[in-house]
């Protein structure tokens, strides 16, 4: 008599699982496409930002004939750190055409990454150029990773093959750098008109510092002086003893002793007069808490075996139920 039900229940077996599969591909697309955008993905896989990876060859393009954009690449540092305190430091850099072709225009790139702690933030740096002997600011652009990339697209210049061009840039870190950050990478590379292929980058890295995180460990100290100055108050303080000096009481106790002894007197006989009652009035409330509870029980017995009754009832309904329609 159950035969029917199983079979029916099982020819629904294969659309659920049809429908479970269509469901899972789904959420798998969505989560694989939504990856690259959560925070601390990496910037290669993201958007195919390889220029903070490692510095980037050609390949042997040149060799082949290949025109290639210039390559990228920083002078020496005679530094290896960066304060976040504002100040300027400045980074030398050069382009090169490597191809056997002119290009038309060229210019250098200049991007900066924060590769530990928080990610850098555009309101946090400031990137200057020197241009025609004074120093001209650059707008930034942030990246993917997240990077921030100068806008040096201002800097086009034609640049004949086997020519170089030199430039000197300078940036500074806002003191409100996030205080996580402990390490900056700057990388360049140049991009020209008439190039189809990547040409050389380089990359450099440096040491984050906080100065501003000085002075904040300076204000345990100026509290832990201002503490032992507090507290001689506290002495001044126990002057309240002044009051027993004051001893009136003494003066009292000449007068005539038999009031003294009246005092214990009267206390002895009131406290077992004010206990009598306590025992009284607990064993009344517990009696009166033992006839309320017993009452209370009786009334979730009849309650939950009606329950059971009325599920009995209808469980036998709908197994006779069934049977008929068998």
């Amino acid at each position: 008599m159950r035969a029917p039900v199983i079979s029916a229940f099982t020819k629904n077996v294969p659309s659920l699982s049809r429908r479970s599969a269509v469901t899972a591909g789904v959420a798998a697309l969505v989560i694989s496409a939504g990856l690259p955008l959560l925070p601390g993905a990496g910037a290669a896989w993201a958007c195919g930002d390889d220029r903070f990876s490692s510095p980037r060859t050609t390949d042997g393009a040149e060799e082949r004939g290949e025109i290639v954009h210039p390559a990228g690449e920083f002078k020496p540092f005679s530094f290896d750190t960066i304060a976040a305190d504002g100040k300027w430091v400045e980074v030398g850099l050069s382009m090169t055409n490597t191809s056997s072709t002119d290009q038309s225009m060229a210019h250098p790139t200049f991007g900066l990454m924060a590769s530990k702690g928080a990610a850098i933030r555009a309101k946090d740096v400031t990137v200057e150029v020197m241009q025609n002997g004074t120093w001209k600011r650059l707008g930034t652009t942030p990246g993917c990773g997240p990077t921030i990339d100068a806008e040096t697209n201002v800097l086009a210049q034609p640049l004949p093959h086997d020519r170089a061009a030199n430039f000197m840039f300078r940036i500074a870190l806002s003191p409100d750098s996030p205080q996580s950050q402990s390490e900056l990478m700057l990388v360049t590379d140049a991009w020209g008109t008439t190039a189809r292929y990547a040409g050389r980058s380089d990359l450099h890295t440096l040491k984050i510092t906080h100065p501003k995180a000085a002075p904040a460990a300076a204000k345990p100290t100026a509290t832990a002086t201002a503490k032992p100055s507090a507290a001689p108050a506290k002495p001044a303080t126990q002057a309240k003893p002044a009051a027993p000096v004051a001893a009136a009481k003494p003066v009292a106790e000449q007068s005539p002793a038999p009031a003294v002894t009246a005092t214990p007197a009267a206390t002895t006989p009131a406290a077992p007069t004010a206990a009598a009652p306590t025992p009284t009035a607990a064993a009344a409330a517990t009696a009166e808490l033992a006839q309320t509870g017993s009452n209370g029980s009786n009334g979730l017995l009849a309650g939950a075996a009606a329950a059971v009754l009325a599920l009995g009832a209808a469980a036998l309904f709908a197994v006779r139920r069934l049977r008929n329609q068998a």
